[in-house]
């Protein structure tokens, strides 16, 4: 039997399994027919990945690209996944990004990612395996974090806590807007957070919260001061 669409399509994505991948890599080799469509299959992807990307053709005559390399901290939000996953920022315009990452991301997935001094929301547009893994375009919709105040590093001890959790924490760094602080435990991504310092509580949003290690790095914009 010859392999089905859908197979073909999840191949060609990278959506399988690796059980599956194994054995329509043996029924490639062996099937002539299906190897043809399995090209046709990809150079198809290839060209809707071009089309829908936000750095496609006609966006780049728009929007100029801006090859780049750097290292970020990606997250899905919707859906929402628990833990952060590195990728590589291989270009950037005004609207968009190329990025590549380890695993297949869902086209019309909603994914935040730290860069630099940003925070990122944006869209997957296209997600295409390649020998390195897997570059997809995103369509930036927010960047819900700017450091626009110059900050400071400190080395300052608080607890940082939701409602009536509260947990030991140090923070790293400071400005009029913001602050990155290190605890122990994870804290919910855009929920509101309560900060004591000595002489201070501090009410914050949750920009970012990634994993490092054995602890948890968090960015949040302050909201409110209150002086004790």
């Amino acid at each position: 039997m010859h392999v089905s669409e859908e197979q073909l399509k999840s191949y060609v994505s990278g959506a399988l399994s690796e059980k599956d991948l194994d054995h329509l890599k043996g029924h490639f080799d062996e099937c002539r027919s299906c190897r043809t469509r399995l090209a046709k299959s990809r150079n198809g992807v290839q060209q809707t990945a071009e089309t829908s990307s936000p750095t496609g053709h006609d966006e780049r005559r728009r929007e100029p690209r801006i090859p780049t390399k750097g290292s970020a901290s990606v997250q899905m939000i919707s859906p929402m996944t628990p833990d952060p996953m590195e990728a590589q920022v291989l270009d950037v315009s005004r609207n968009g990004l190329k990025i590549r990452v380890p695993r297949f991301l869902k086209i019309g997935a909603i994914l935040g990612m730290q860069l630099r001094d940003m925070w990122i929301v944006g869209e997957v547009r296209y997600c295409v395996q390649t020998e390195e893994g897997f570059c997809a375009g995103l369509y930036i919709q927010d960047c819900v974090e700017r450091r626009s105040a110059e900050r400071s590093r400190v080395d300052i001890p608080a607890t940082i806590g939701e409602l009536l959790s509260d947990q030991p924490a140090r923070i790293l760094d400071q400005s009029t807007e913001g602050m990155l602080i290190v605890a122990q435990h994870r804290v919910s991504q855009g929920s509101t957070v309560r900060i004591a310092i000595e002489g201070k509580v501090i009410f914050a949003r949750v920009v970012y919260c990634n994993r490092d290690v054995d602890r948890f790095k968090i960015g949040v914009r302050i909201d409110q001061v209150l002086k004790l």
